[in-house]
Parts: structure tokens; sequence; C-alpha cells
């Protein structure tokens, strides 16, 4: 059997960043092209013979590269995996959905032209978000997959947006589609990158001059977390188990091990200090009024609004599946609270 050939996306981030880390680990014969912008061509610092950086675009057509480079490729790769994506909440709709939707509609044209031209292809992962669920409530299981109860942000609609378009061609294309939650640092050491999710909390905790923060969210509400080596070989597995194509799986901590919103403030507390007390969530309407008269207090409400609705609501990722094609291969998800300290800790340093 000819050896892989991995055509990666957004390696240039966190989890892609890791992605490639695991396939180099894990298969000495597997050989890895990387698409990265230009202008992130120097954050690219990955030095193996088996590692080849693409100066490219995935919002463009033929992903900005030429006639003869998209073909050569299309002749080769056997899998792909498309991780890139704008995770920033605040961004305005139609740029995440120049990256998020235009992005995976010109990569599934890219593994159709894979499939077509290359008989050793074998599959096409796309990593959408545990939150394509948007403001459901309840548990949801690998197969839910409906925008009936809407979205928090524009970044769940637009990634909603993308993984449907996958589910369009999952009967003519062998497909894969991963869906991790909030994403820690590494279970060993908490090491990360600056977390669009948790960097902006821990700004917003150490810019009060205060001995404790006063936070309008619901202490129960639960949070899913997973460190970015669980998420990492979680997929690699996936993608190369033929049992796994046509799939859905929810790389989460799953029902049972979240942390609550008191859990996580408590731990944020043992590394910046400030203990959290709660308060209506009504108050926060009322208070960003009042806070946005200060240039401090506006910035205080610009960082929170996206990230607000995480703090009262959240509904629960039923993994059973999931997690009976990864007991094969002894990848689990464990001590959760433990990662997140490490990561915080790591993100202080």
């Amino acid at each position: 059997m000819a050896s892989p050939i991995y055509f990666i996306t957004g390696t240039t981030g966190f989890l892609g960043g890791e992605l490639l880390r695991n396939i180099l680990a894990k298969d000495p014969n597997a050989q890895c092209y990387c698409l990265i912008r230009d202008s992130s061509l120097s954050r690219f610092t990955v030095n193996s013979d088996r590692v080849f950086p693409i100066k490219g675009d995935i919002t463009l057509e033929q992903l900005g590269l030429s006639t003869q480079e998209y073909q050569d490729l299309a002749n080769k790769i056997t899998h792909i995996i498309h991780s890139a994506a704008v995770v920033q909440f605040e961004k305005p709709k139609a740029f995440l959905e120049a990256v998020n939707v235009q992005g995976a509609s010109n990569m599934i044209t890219f593994a159709k032209a894979c499939q077509q031209h290359n008989p050793e292809f074998k599959v096409y992962g796309h990593v959408s978000t545990a939150y394509v669920a948007g403001k459901r409530k309840g548990i949801v299981t690998e197969e839910d997959f409906s925008d009936a109860d809407g979205f928090k942000n524009n970044y769940e609609a637009t990634k909603f947006a993308a993984e449907k378009l996958v589910h369009e061609v999952k009967d003519t294309l062998p497909i894969m589609i991963f869906r991790p939650s909030i994403i820690l640092g590494h279970s060993i050491d908490g090491s990360t990158v600056r977390s669009n999710v948790l960097f902006p909390s821990t700004q917003i905790i150490k810019r009060i001059p205060l001995p404790f923060t006063l936070l309008p969210a619901n202490k129960n509400c639960l949070l899913d977390v997973v460190p970015v080596d669980y998420v990492a070989k979680s997929i690699y597995f996936s993608m190369n188990d033929p049992n796994a194509i046509g799939r859905i799986f929810h790389l989460t901590c799953g029902q049972g091990e979240e942390l609550s919103m008191r859990q996580t403030t408590d731990i944020y507390a043992e590394v910046y200090g400030p203990r959290t007390f709660f308060v209506p969530c009504f108050l926060w309407r009322v208070a960003r009024k009042l806070l946005s008269y200060s240039k401090r207090g506006l910035y205080l409400v610009k960082a929170a609004d996206p990230f607000w609705l995480y703090t009262v609501e959240n509904p629960q990722f039923c993994k059973k599946a999931t997690q009976k094609l990864l007991d094969q291969y002894g990848v689990s998800c464990h001590s959760i609270e433990d990662v997140l300290k490490k990561t915080l800790l790591y993100l202080e340093k």
C-alpha cells in the first residue's frame, strides 16, 4: 500500500499544528503538504523533510494555486484534513463566511478532484465544532444537526453552514466530520497559543483591580472542554480507520465530565487570585450600558459580549459512538480540571 500523503490546512494554528506533529510522530512514512497563507509563512517553523509548505489561500479559487500545482496535488493526495477556520467570535459575519464557508466549499471541490484523479484517495476530514448545536438545550448526539434553535454568534452560524456543505456530499465523497468542543492546552504541560476563548477571559480578570469578580452567569452552567492532544490523536486514528468513513465524531469531554461555571471560576481563582461571585444574568444587560461610558468599561463589554451566552446555558454532547471507536486506540479524555489549570498557568507564564 502506498505511503499516506496528507494535505492539511490550518497548520499555523493551534489544533492544526498539533495535528501535523501527531502525524509525523505516529507515521514515519507519511508526507504532509500544508497550505499556508503568504502572511503566515513566517510563522511556520516545522523542520522536516516530510513536510512541504505550500503558499495558498482556502478562500480563493483553486486554493490560490496555479492550475499545474492544483493538478499535481490532486494526483497524489490520499488524506485531506481541513482544520483552518476563523474562531474569533467578534469578527463580522461576511469575514467569517469568506473563510469558514467559502473555504470549506473550495476544499470540498479539491477533495472531489483528488477522488477523481487519484485511485488511492482515502478520506476528506472536516474539522467542525460541537457548537454547531447553537442554542439547543439538553443532550446533543453525533447525528443531531439542526439550525432550528438559532446560534449564539456568527462563528457558530458559519461553522454550521460549512458543515452543511460536507453533509451534502457525504454520499459521493469519503468524508468524516470532527466536532471538538472548547480546546485547552496540552494535557501534559498545558502548552497552548493565545487562545481566542481563554485569553480574553484572562485579560478581563487581570484588568479588574479588585480582590473579587462579579460575574453575571449561571454557576451551574456546564462547559465542555478538551485538551488539544486528545483532539489531534482522535482525528489521526479516525482518519486511518476505514470503518470511520461517513461518520461524525464528538471530540468532547462528554456528559458527566464537564466543568460547571463554579468549578471553572474556582480554578481561575487559584491561578489569578480574584474570587468570583455570581449575580443574576439580567444585571449584565444593565451593567454593559453603564460600563460603555468609560474606555476600560467599553473594553470589558466588547471582550465579554461574544462569550457571555456560554456562561448561561450550553448543551451536553453525547459521545458514545465516538468513544466506542476511540477505545480501540486507547484514546480518552479525563482530568479536565487539571488540564484547565495547567493551561491557565502556561498562559500566565
